[in-house]
């Protein structure tokens, strides 16, 4: 199984070396279904793209105060994924705005509750803001 997983620069450096650990994740996604807080890994079940794509790369610099967030890749085990209430398959639905620039409408996520190792991580881009307003600074400097 494949998920999706966006992070800064920086937390990728340490994910090359160690692998991506579960942290604390409090969503109110969660609490809607009776889970107050867990230690997992939040992964998109789908690659972001667009307006989607902006949207979750604008939440990590703005939450994060980083501007190189990454795209990973991740391998992982249908087995190690956080089950709902009545031990069911737990497949969240989430909604994602910054103030009124809605970017996610019910966007499937999960969880996974275990490791994922470096080797069932691929690095699919780099989005380097700085560098991205350097350069077009450049193009308009007369």
């Amino acid at each position: 199984m494949i998920g999706y997983h966006y992070t800064t620069y920086s937390n990728y450096l340490q994910i090359k070396k160690k692998g991506l650990e579960p942290y604390h994740i409090n969503k109110i996604e969660l609490t809607r279904i009776g889970i107050k807080q867990v230690n997992g890994i939040w992964l998109f079940a789908r690659r972001q793209k667009r307006r989607k794509l902006v949207g979750t790369l604008f939440w990590q610099v703005g939450t994060k105060n980083k501007l190189k967030i990454v795209e990973l890749r991740c391998k992982i085990c249908k087995f190690t994924l956080l089950k709902g209430p009545r031990n069911e398959d737990l497949n969240i639905t989430h909604k994602g705005n910054l103030n009124e620039f809605k970017y996610h409408f019910k966007e499937l996520s999960r969880i996974t509750i275990t490791k994922i190792p470096k080797e069932n991580i691929e690095l699919l881009c780099i989005y380097d803001f700085t560098e991205l307003v350097d350069q077009q600074q450049r193009k308009y400097v007369i």
